[in-house]
C-alpha cells in the first residue's frame, strides 16, 4: 500500500513539474493595429515572461478574421529594445481578428491567441 501511494505521489509530482515547464509569456499590443487598403501598417507588441522583458525570441503572428474568411495573413516580427517586437501587416479590411502569436526560444515553441479589433486610422490624409 505504501509503495502504491509513493508511486502515485511521484507520478503526480512529475506531472506537475512537466506542466509548469513551458514558459508563460504575456503579450501586450503597444502600438494599435490599423487597416488601410493596399498598405502595410506597422504594429508593435511587448512580450514579458514572469514580469520580465522577454528577449531573444523568434516571434511571428498569424491574423485571421473571426467573422469572415479572408484567409490568414502571416507576419514575422523583428526584435526591438526591452522585449518589444514589431512588424508590418496588410489586412484586407477592419474588423475583429484573432491573432495567433508563435514565440520560439531555444527550440521550444509557445502559442498565444489574442482577440483584437482592427480599425481604420482616423485623421490620416491620403495622397
Amino acid at each position: 500500500m505504501k509503495k502504491a501511494m509513493r508511486l502515485t505521489a511521484l507520478l503526480l509530482l512529475a506531472l506537475l513539474a512537466g506542466c509548469s515547464a513551458d514558459p508563460e509569456y504575456n503579450i501586450e499590443i503597444t502600438k494599435p493595429i490599423y487597416q488601410q487598403p493596399d498598405k502595410e501598417m506597422p504594429f508593435e507588441i511587448q512580450v514579458k515572461e514572469k514580469d520580465e522583458n522577454a528577449t531573444r525570441l523568434d516571434v511571428s503572428a498569424e491574423f485571421s478574421m473571426t467573422n469572415m474568411d479572408h484567409g490568414m495573413t502571416k507576419v514575422k516580427l523583428a526584435e526591438g529594445e526591452e522585449g518589444t517586437y514589431s512588424g508590418k501587416v496588410a489586412l484586407p479590411m477592419p474588423g475583429k481578428y484573432e491573432i495567433l502569436f508563435i514565440l520560439e526560444k531555444d527550440g521550444e515553441k509557445t502559442e498565444k491567441v489574442i482577440s483584437y479589433e482592427v480599425e481604420k486610422p482616423e485623421g490620416v490624409a491620403s495622397i
